[in-house]
């Protein structure tokens, strides 16, 4: 498991374009399929959106990653991880008293 976030890690940010796409897909496909395997793969989801948030959020200038980093966490509050939901808040600031899941169901 060390080697795989290791790994996962030497690609960010750029892999998060194709992680969002897969994202897409899996929670269209099946919301309860997607959020079980998100929990079987919790620990690397938290590492891949967490190092994101801290490493590569000041690379404000490409809007595909900016934009892939944001359908991640979309996608990851649509199965209420509260994790993203939090860093969701903190990416894009949302008028006081949002709700964070309406906001994301009616999203992009």
């Amino acid at each position: 498991m060390d080697r795989i976030i290791v790994f996962l890690m030497k690609l960010l940010p750029e892999i998060l374009i194709s992680i969002s796409s897969c994202f897409t897909k899996a929670i269209r496909n099946s919301k309860e399929q997607f959020a079980k395997e998100i929990i079987d793969s919790q620990v690397i989801v938290d590492m891949i959106i967490l190092k994101s948030f801290i490493f590569y959020s000041d690379e404000k200038k490409d809007e595909k990653l900016i934009n892939a980093y944001e359908d991640i966490l979309l996608a990851l509050t649509e199965i209420r991880n509260e994790k993203a939901a939090a860093l969701l808040a903190e990416a894009i600031p949302l008028p006081a008293g949002t709700d964070i899941q309406y906001y994301s169901s009616h999203q992009r």
